[in-house]
């Protein structure tokens, strides 16, 4: 540099600033090395997005990570349904099936079958949202493995990390949205959606904000347990009924009357509470609705939201890698010695047909 500035006469020095102090985006979104170091960064670099990698992506990443503070104020008005994090069944089996071999169970595999169920319940819980008029809050869900932003590098070879940052191993993570969805499509979709940070500082904020918690119960279990107490409510419902879903209703408008039903009464957190909170939405709906004009009308929004972002590595000898991770043969494309995931949506609905999400699984 001094041939390009000679006035300085050699009293410039230049330095590398700590990593954890002026964090890039990988190690602070991805791997949040702060958090692991206990310190407060100066600043975050919104660098390593995905995505369009343009100023919507970095507005998403900071969004999610609390450090984006222009955004619209939510009106006292606005309700919303949040789902919580949860992995699903498929991922879970496999977990403990890796952990009894004595494997890692952050692979490709687990994270394939993780994406499909998280893809399967957020079309339950986007129609839900659409039906009861509410803001779908996004869950934190976790990452098994690494997303990078093209197919060059042999992630694989690393424990599904980055490679180079290997050395402090951070699966399973927080995805950010841009690992697990599509920003832009979102952000152009007309959906109401916030992130999981927003809700969590909602209520540490107004902490008097009403919350409903719901949780999914098998239809034959609730039916047996609370159908009764239910049609025969002189004064709200009860103990183990009016904080549960039964699970597979016909229709999203079965569900606003079911939450009606078990919300009315004296019950401070009833139907309308401002913020209904589910433990999950795996199989809560059936259908959305017997028209087929509406059932089509929230098919296009689903087929437009339910899809992943291309997810490729540098794979040589991947067949039998794969194997190894139980992926199954049509679980991708290859050109090479590059593979590409595909993960496929889960099943839309069908008027007058169940079709549960369940069956994505």
């Amino acid at each position: 540099m001094e041939p390009m500035h000679p006035n300085w006469q050699g009293k410039l020095t230049l330095g590398a600033l700590p990593l954890p102090l002026f964090a890039n985006g990988h190690g602070y979104f991805v791997q949040s090395a702060h958090t692991r170091l206990g310190v407060a960064p100066f600043a975050v670099h919104a660098t390593y997005t995905l995505d369009r990698h343009d100023g919507l992506a970095k507005r998403q990443r900071f969004r999610e990570a609390g450090l984006w503070s222009a955004d619209r104020i939510s009106p006292p008005t606005e309700r919303f349904l949040v789902l919580n994090s949860s992995v699903p069944p498929a991922a879970a089996a496999a977990i403990r099936l890796f952990k009894t071999k004595g494997e890692s169970a952050n692979n490709i595999g687990v994270h394939r079958l993780a994406l499909m169920g998280y893809l399967a319940e957020l079309r339950d819980a986007i129609a839900l949202a659409r039906a009861l008029g509410r803001t779908l809050v996004l869950p934190r869900h976790q990452c098994f493995c690494d997303r990078l932003w093209a197919g060059s590098d042999e992630i694989l070879r690393f424990g599904c990390m980055y490679p180079g940052s290997q050395d402090h191993p951070f699966l399973p993570f927080a995805c950010p949205m841009d690992h697990w969805l599509v920003p832009h499509v979102w952000e152009g979709s007309g959906l109401a959606f916030r992130d999981a940070i927003f809700i969590e500082r909602l209520l540490s904020a107004e902490p008097r904000t009403s919350v409903r918690d719901m949780r999914i119960v098998p239809a034959a279990d609730w039916r047996r347990a609370c159908a009764a107490k239910v049609q025969a409510r002189s004064d709200g419902v009860v103990g183990e009924c009016w904080d549960a879903l039964p699970a597979g209703l016909w229709t999203t408008e079965e569900m606003r009357a079911h939450l009606h039903a078990t919300g009315s009464g004296r019950n401070a957190q009833d139907g309308a509470a401002r913020v209904l909170r589910l433990e999950h939405s795996r199989s809560l709906l059936c259908g959305v609705s017997s028209s087929p004009t509406k059932t089509s009308q929230i098919n296009r929004l689903l087929g437009q939201l339910l899809r992943t972002p291309p997810w490729c590595a540098r794979c040589p000898n991947c067949d039998e890698r794969l194997r190894q991770w139980q992926v199954p043969p049509r679980s991708g494309r290859q050109w090479g010695e590059e593979w590409c995931l595909e993960v496929p949506p889960p099943p839309l609905f069908h008027a007058g047909r169940c079709v549960l999400s369940s069956e994505h699984t």
